[in-house]
């Protein structure tokens, strides 16, 4: 699993998945050899996770004939591998530890590796930096999202083995994220950054961190300085970006186009990844006032996670998502009620990254990306695997 995380961040050539092949082959000998390998799932997470599954396959029934495709589906086969793992056979805080610090090195992997390419390149065009990069983790300037959401597992390692390659590692993992979020002028990735380090010292509590009490409140001053003298070097473009365009690049006329999209289909949708086919016809047809701006640029996803699911899946499309989501929390408060300090400071990691997933989905995400479908289910398993643990006794 470790292999598979760090590998599908680095800059490999997209033709041929080897992080995934390296990930099938080894989970396939564990399998063959009964390494752990349970007589049936004894997570009732499964369900949610399934159930999603199936309302995709579902709604993938709407898509026109010559446009299924099998890459529609593709994401979902290293992310149910990556949740069965996780919720089946990873069982100890060791194990969980070093996923975590996978997750860290590879947001610190993105992040700079999407610096170096910015730096080496030879236009001013951010979106263009993130395609340059052969990663199906970086296709937009936005994407730098995901390293936003796996913040709080970063602070959750740190806070249980501050060691000095561990706090290199954080360091350098939030230093590179900040700088290139004010570079790109991601506001989403700030807000996510922002929401995942609050959730985080919510859920662990004053007490709880009371050896390192000072550690979120040092980032949280440090998120703004470094954001600050890089914006200033910058020439405060992100500053003047934040207050100008408050409707980012027309996010609302995206969004009705979607809820039209969902009023025209209701119970699943126009098939995933449609909305790029559709939207347009449905927003000429609105005829929204002046003041709601539209961008004349083509537009694959609504910006809105659970828009989107409308659009393309439906009501039974976006009922399975918040099915899995709420199923997640639950989980969660279960995590956080745990008599053991260690296994409230990775709950409150994973859950505030699970928190922070959820919020970046109103702005931004869209399961257009190889990269939400696979950290989603990945943060789910983690939760899974935390409860189901929890409930023995054995983390």
């Amino acid at each position: 699993m470790c292999g598979y995380l760090i590998g599908v961040s680095l800059p490999l050539s997209p033709s041929f998945d080897l992080p995934l092949a390296f990930l099938v082959l080894l989970a396939t000998l564990a399998a063959v050899r009964g390494l752990k390998q349970p007589k049936r799932p004894s997570s009732l997470a499964v369900i949610p996770a399934l159930g999603f599954v199936m309302a995709r396959l579902l709604s993938s029934m709407m898509t026109p004939h010559d446009l299924r495709s099998f890459q529609l589906l593709a994401p979902f086969l290293p992310a149910l591998l990556l949740f069965f793992v996780l919720s089946e056979w990873v069982e100890t805080q060791h194990q969980i530890i070093v996923i975590y610090v996978s997750l860290t090195v590879t947001g610190f992997v993105l992040a700079t590796t999407l610096l170096i390419v910015s730096w080496v390149s030879n236009t001013a065009d951010a979106d263009a930096w993130a395609r340059a990069i052969p990663s199906p983790m970086l296709v937009v300037k936005n994407d730098i999202t995901v390293v936003a959401v796996l913040a709080p597992l970063a602070l959750a390692v740190v806070s249980l083995r501050p060691r000095r390659l561990v706090l290199l590692i954080v360091l350098g993992f939030f230093a590179s994220l900040i700088t290139v979020i004010v570079l790109v002028q991601s506001r989403t990735a700030l807000l996510t950054l922002v929401v995942a380090i609050v959730c985080f010292m919510a859920l662990v509590g004053r007490k709880k961190l009371a050896h390192h009490r000072h550690l979120p409140l040092l980032l949280l001053g440090s998120i703004v300085a470094i954001a600050f003298v890089v914006d200033a070097v910058l020439g405060f473009r992100f500053v003047h970006k934040a207050m100008h365009d408050w409707q980012g690049h027309g996010r609302l006329a995206l969004w009705a186009a979607a809820l039209a999209m969902f009023h025209n289909a209701p119970l699943l949708g126009h098939g995933p990844n449609s909305y790029v086919l559709h939207y347009g016809t449905y927003l000429d047809a609105l005829h929204l006032p002046a003041w709601i701006r539209t961008d004349s640029r083509v537009t694959p996803w609504a910006h809105n996670l659970y828009l989107e699911l409308l659009a393309e899946q439906g009501f039974v499309g976006l009922v399975s998502f918040l099915a899995l989501g709420g199923v997640g929390l639950s989980m969660l408060t279960q995590i956080i009620r745990s008599r053991h300090h260690d296994t409230r400071c990775l709950g409150a990691g994973v859950g505030a990254a699970f928190l922070a997933f959820l919020t970046a989905a109103f702005f931004e995400l869209s399961f257009i990306r190889v990269w939400v479908t696979i950290i989603l289910f990945t943060l789910f398993g983690l939760l899974s695997t935390m409860s189901r643990t929890e409930k023995r006794g054995i983390l």
